[in-house]
């Protein structure tokens, strides 16, 4: 770095120049414990966002750090990761970095804090990184006048402590966008998303009329079942009777029926473990339906092809089919988009709607509050919705003229992949935000220099000479103690 670049009163220096450093040791192992007995013993595991987490102690501390150091992971995959120190032992993957009286403590992290990844790439080591000492001491950093130091922190932490507040609020902004979807939701299936269109529209053939329909598609695909040998039992199973008599009032031409009723097929998949197989047709489960939002095929198990064979006989997912996740985390809802062949797992329920547009709109429904609330679930440890519950699962139903409305409604307002996106990249920006305040605040940028400071190389010549003075007092004990040894 050039003298041109460096802000007047600062100076260029390495760190060994102004600190010294402790590297830690573990101590026995049977003097470690977490009852409190002895010295706070602190390791890499325990590096918290600021300072470490207290809960191991030891018996026999070996190598120690004291309050106003700044530790560091030396070993492994957070090698680099900084924490300001708390009087302790610590172990081999953690130094300390101890400041003089040149170099503030605060500083020295907030120095430090951004170089995170370029220490843990220059680490060297096997398999998992090390920093060495000489690592640390080669640091080099642009060292202020201390009384400039203390003025950089305190503006450093201002600005951070108002980025944390914004932080804070961003990252609210996806359980805001839930909830903003749930009432969307909400009003979509009690009918307030359509009120306008139903009063325009007065004279559209009721729910009824289309249930009636669905009653008699269901009864063919059956019949047509039978026919095709696809269907073992020739008795048709006629949907169990509902009464809507204590259910929420809907609007006029809606009607409540079931799952059953808008469904030909109402199943799970195969109730033992398959055997497993590196190649061959994916195995859905329940982590199917949760890592992400749609059906994910990721991270999948496989079967092989006469496993899956045997299996679709009794259960065959189909695109416009809709799965239910029945164990462990309920009522997560996915319709299948795809052609892709699979089998399915006990934890997976999976509705056969009777057409193309129920599917779209039971897809949707079964997501709604109030249908997620007339679920029921059973268990009291691992949680089970039973197949008989989820058929006989309350569904509000508007008349056939109105679904594609509700639909397409439904659809504009749950657009919130931009919003999402907004807040990702927001919360991206703090992060870059924050770094350009550190890099700033290193350069000489964040606060007015004052004339009147101590130039920061007249305090590290004041340092150096400190410590040849020091060296030298060493020096002399060494002579005198071996002097005394040779007379005995």
């Amino acid at each position: 770095m050039s003298d041109a670049t460096i802000p007047p009163g600062w100076a260029a220096v390495r760190l060994g120049e102004v600190a010294e450093f402790v590297m830690g040791q573990a101590p026995p192992g049977d003097t470690c414990n977490r009852s409190q007995n002895g010295t706070v013993f602190v390791k890499a595991g325990e590096f918290g966002s600021l300072h470490p987490l207290i809960r191991e102690w030891t018996t026999k501390p070996l190598k120690m750090a004291r309050s106003g150091d700044v530790l560091v992971c030396v070993v492994g995959a957070t090698a680099g990761k900084l924490n300001l120190a708390v009087d302790a032992a610590i172990g081999r993957s953690v130094a300390a970095i101890r400041p003089t009286s040149a170099l503030d403590t605060k500083f020295l992290y907030y120095t430090l804090l951004p170089r995170v990844q370029e220490l843990r790439r220059g680490s060297a080591g096997s398999a998992q990184g090390v920093i060495s000492q000489a690592d640390l001491g080669a640091i080099t950093l642009l060292l202020p006048p201390i009384a400039e130091q203390y003025r950089i922190v305190c503006e450093v932490e201002e600005l951070r402590a108002k980025a944390g507040i914004a932080r804070t609020a961003l990252a609210k902004t996806p359980e805001l966008l839930d909830r903003l979807r749930q009432s969307v939701l909400a009003s979509a299936f009690r009918g307030d998303l359509t009120a306008g269109w139903r009063a325009n529209n007065p004279d559209v053939e009721p729910a009824a009329k289309l249930l009636s329909e669905i009653r008699h598609q269901r009864r063919a695909k059956w019949d047509a079942g039978v026919q095709e040998g696809t269907n073992k039992r020739r008795t048709y199973p006629e949907p169990r009777a509902f009464s809507s008599a204590e259910m929420p009032d809907l609007p006029v031409g809606w009607e409540w029926t079931t799952v059953e009723h808008l469904s030909t097929k109402v199943t799970d998949g195969v109730h033992s473990k398959p055997v497993y197989v590196d190649a061959g047709v994916p195995f859905i489960t329940v982590k199917n339906l949760t890592a992400g939002p749609g059906l994910s095929f990721e991270n999948t198990k496989y079967i092989s092809e006469d496993d899956h064979r045997e299996f679709t006989r009794r259960t065959a997912p189909e695109k416009g089919d809709i799965l239910v996740s029945k164990d462990g985390t309920l009522g997560v809802v996915r319709r299948i988009e795809s052609d892709c062949p699979f089998s399915i797992f006990v934890s997976v329920a999976l509705i056969k709607p009777v057409s193309d547009l129920i599917g779209e709109y039971l897809a949707q429904a079964l997501t709604s509050p109030q249908v997620q609330a007339g679920m029921k679930a059973t268990g009291t440890g691992l949680q089970h919705i039973h197949l008989v519950d989820l058929r006989a699962t309350p569904i509000p139903l508007p008349p056939e003229k109105e679904i594609p409305v509700l639909l397409a409604r439904l659809k504009d307002r749950l657009e919130l992949t931009a919003l999402r996106k907004a807040q990702q990249g927001a919360t991206e920006g703090m992060y870059a935000l924050e770094q350009a305040i550190l890099a700033k605040a290193f350069r000489g940028e964040l606060v007015p220099q004052d004339p009147d400071d101590e130039p920061a190389s007249v305090l590290l010549e004041r340092i150096r000479a400190e410590r040849e003075a020091q060296g030298e007092r060493k020096g002399g004990r060494r002579k005198r103690a071996t002097a005394a040894s040779g007379q005995g």
